[in-house]
């Protein structure tokens, strides 16, 4: 398609760039705190591009009331397939087997209210498509989108229903989940977890409440996930969360953990990325392999 393509490159090495097109003809500007600023020489209209810790973010300034959808970019990889998980968020898998989650997107007018929004997908093609004001006066819109990176464990036999039981049952949830500070019972709705991890021989603070639970079902196929809120105390920032989904189907070996959030602060206390992310999957490989473990001598 026509336009201006950036390589966007992940804060996180573990996870791959991808090549990016955005909508329009748009001449690089300077950076903007952090962000990538691009331009269009016709109109005021500009998109800003920034990689984040766990994926990418986009801003688009729009100008034109008849401007249609506000903004799209296109994957360079073929988008293999997308689907709504048990979050309610929309996973996209590309065809080198990557996922990324797309990010809710949020459109305010220049009188600062929020305005609906919605994603769709064509072809290769992220749309986020904006119930645009007919006033001029509301112009121009901002409008904020993105997506963050899946990270996949395999966990064997271990199905999101068992998972669940598992977890649920009384004095189980500190044994499987990994994460020092986590009590002994599954948590209720709004609990204050007061997690903490060591990183870099330090203790960084992983302070959460506890967001709630959802399973769905989808003949012998479910998904169970959870999620937390961070607060002012945890080491990504608030307004962080993280999310956490198990996916497949009893008896079958390939039933899949995946974490994936949002990252408020990029330099997480100081501590190095490279640090950081080692820790990251390193905790998360852990979860996993406890999971897997559940099940593991009844394969026998």
């Amino acid at each position: 398609m026509a336009g201006t393509h950036l390589k966007v490159n992940p804060v996180n090495s573990e996870i791959p760039s991808f090549d990016i097109g955005l909508t329009g003809e748009l001449n690089q500007d300077e950076d903007l705190q952090g962000y990538s600023v691009f331009t269009d020489s016709n109109t005021d209209d500009a998109s800003l591009v920034r990689a984040d810790p766990v994926g990418a973010s986009f801003l688009d300034v729009t100008t034109d009331p008849h401007a249609g959808p506000l903004q799209d970019f296109t994957f360079n990889d073929t988008i293999a397939s997308y689907r709504d998980n048990v979050h309610g968020d929309t996973v996209v898998t590309l065809e080198n087997g990557e996922s990324v989650v797309l990010q809710d997107s949020v459109s305010v007018d220049s009188n600062g209210r929020t305005l609906d929004s919605d994603i769709s997908i064509d072809g290769n093609t992220v749309a986020v498509e904006v119930d645009a004001p007919e006033s001029a006066d509301a112009y121009p819109l901002v409008t904020a989108s993105g997506f963050v990176y899946l990270m996949d464990f395999d966990i064997g036999y271990t199905d999101p229903a068992t998972a669940r039981t598992e977890m649920k049952a009384s004095g189980m949830f500190d044994t499987i989940f990994p994460v020092q500070g986590a009590p002994e019972d599954f948590p209720e709705v709004g609990d204050l977890l007061p997690l903490y991890v060591a990183i870099d021989i330090d203790l960084s603070s992983f302070e959460c409440t506890f967001g709630g639970d959802a399973f769905i079902s989808d003949g012998p196929y479910n998904e169970w996930g959870y999620w937390f809120d961070a607060t002012a105390n945890h080491i990504d920032g608030e307004g962080s969360s993280i999310r956490f989904m198990m996916s497949g189907a009893p008896d079958e070996p390939d039933n899949t953990l995946a974490v994936y959030g949002d990252v408020m602060n990029n330099n997480p206390s100081g501590i190095p990325q490279s640090v950081y992310e080692i820790g990251a999957r390193s905790m998360w490989s852990e979860f996993a392999r406890r999971l897997e473990w559940l099940t593991l001598f009844e394969q026998g």
